[in-house]
């Protein structure tokens, strides 16, 4: 059962101009703080603030220049962080990073222990099961095989031949009801984003 915990939603942004005082591009990161005592929440706070400014700087040095010398049109990249689950001894967080529109983004999830304020590796979520890898692609090919009974989805053709491949311990998060969820980005198996809960 998830329980509520305090956090604040922070939002800053970059703007770097060319010579000529034109934006040419902006970055803006939206994360969550939390609002917790003790060494863990501080630890975890700290990587996210480290990681905020990191991801400034490398778009600066990659697509500043890119920007600057293909278009006219500025560039925007958004960051955006937000907790999919809290639980007393654990928060999942859900990562978006959208470069000048959706067509590219990329998403990736963290997974923190509250107890220590280090990262969890996804087979902790699954501590009964011997092979988590091959218990999640098993699911997913289970589900994209009753597509035609569903009628609502269509994957891509090959999608199960897609599926070692396209899978990612980046792409596992705790949905707001505790539930693991694994996440393929769009165009991986399917035209949209697909998702799937994990029993």
């Amino acid at each position: 059962m998830s329980q509520e915990l305090p956090c604040t939603i922070e939002r800053f942004t970059e703007v770097w101009r060319g010579n000529d005082g034109a934006e040419l591009l902006s970055v803006i990161i939206e994360y969550p703080v939390l609002n917790l005592c003790g060494t863990p929440a501080r630890k975890i706070n700290a990587y996210y603030t480290r990681r905020n400014n990191k991801f400034a700087e490398t778009c600066k040095k990659i697509l500043l220049t890119r920007s600057s010398e293909t278009s006219n049109t500025p560039l925007k990249v958004t960051l955006t962080t937000r907790i999919t689950f809290i639980g007393e001894n654990l928060v999942s967080l859900l990562n978006l990073a959208e470069f000048g529109g959706a067509a590219k983004s990329r998403v990736c999830a963290d997974l923190w222990s509250l107890e220590s304020g280090a990262p969890l590796p996804y087979t902790s979520l699954f501590p009964e099961v011997r092979n988590p890898k091959r218990h999640i692609l098993n699911l997913v090919r289970s589900e994209i095989e009753r597509q035609p009974e569903r009628g609502f989805r269509t994957f891509y053709p090959g999608a199960l031949k897609r599926l070692r491949s396209a899978f990612s311990v980046q792409n596992i998060f705790l949905n707001s009801q505790g539930k693991a969820v694994i996440l393929f980005p769009r165009g991986s198996i399917a035209s949209d984003v697909c998702e799937f809960v994990i029993n």
